[in-house]
């Protein structure tokens, strides 16, 4: 049964009694932006967005957007902290800065083939444990993935950038696979420590890279990453 309905410019959305939210529709979610309190002198937020769906995010327990969305906006589902699951459709090129940020109950996401970014602060402050990439993702923005408890990491064939902070302080990463395509990676990319506490070369992740020696040293960034075994997997070129 449904509980609300409204059309917001390209897509209408519906959420219905159970708590799934259903946008239908054709071109980008729009871009939305964090409301401020403008009475704290810390300007802090308010836990709100202007997207039109923001007064019922505790309600949205899931999220179905279908075929024909091609981006997700800025700040579109942040704080939905009751969001357990997401289904991204193919067709998604991009998916924006704080797209998912505080959705802390959201563990498991797949992002289909054909996005090609996911921008800062994206999933930052989620409980995922668990991440499927597509082929043909290029960059990850900074703190995308910030706090996520991911213990193994496999970067797919095509990334080129992997943002500062990216994964940093999901202290329970382990293993990180990165193919011989990445152009450039941050210092504090990736977690298993608090980046107050340690450096990257006192950290115990394990970096697989798919490469040379001489390749990794030619990626911008890498000399700030001792734990690297290069495996000389190149399946794509074969």
């Amino acid at each position: 049964q449904r509980q609300m309905c409204i059309r917001d410019r390209n897509s209408t959305w519906i959420l219905y009694e159970d708590g799934e939210l259903v946008i239908n529709g054709i071109g980008d979610i729009p871009n939305y932006e964090e409301i401020y309190d403008d009475d704290d002198w810390q300007n802090d937020s308010t836990g709100k967005t202007t997207a039109p769906w923001s007064e019922y995010c505790e309600k949205i327990k899931k999220i179905s957007i279908s075929k024909g969305i091609t981006q997700i906006g800025t700040c579109a589902f942040e704080y939905c902290r009751n969001l357990i699951r997401v289904n991204i459709p193919e067709g998604v090129t991009g998916i924006g800065d704080c797209a998912f940020k505080e959705c802390s109950e959201l563990e498991n996401v797949t992002i289909p083939k054909g996005v090609q970014f996911v921008g800062s602060e994206a999933f930052r402050s989620c409980s995922i444990n668990n991440i499927v990439f597509p082929e043909n993702l290029e960059w990850i923005g900074d703190y995308a993935f910030e706090h996520s408890p991911i213990t193994t990491l496999i970067l797919p064939y095509g990334i080129k950038s992997i943002g500062n902070h990216a994964f940093n302080a999901s202290k329970t990463i382990e293993r990180v696979s990165i193919p011989y395509t990445l152009e450039s990676i941050k210092i504090h990319s990736f977690g298993g420590l608090d980046m107050y506490d340690l450096e990257p070369w006192e950290s115990k992740i394990t970096i697989l890279y798919a490469g040379a020696e001489a390749e990794w040293e030619n990626i911008e960034g890498s000399g700030a990453y001792y734990a690297v075994s290069y495996t000389h997997l190149r399946a794509h070129e074969t």
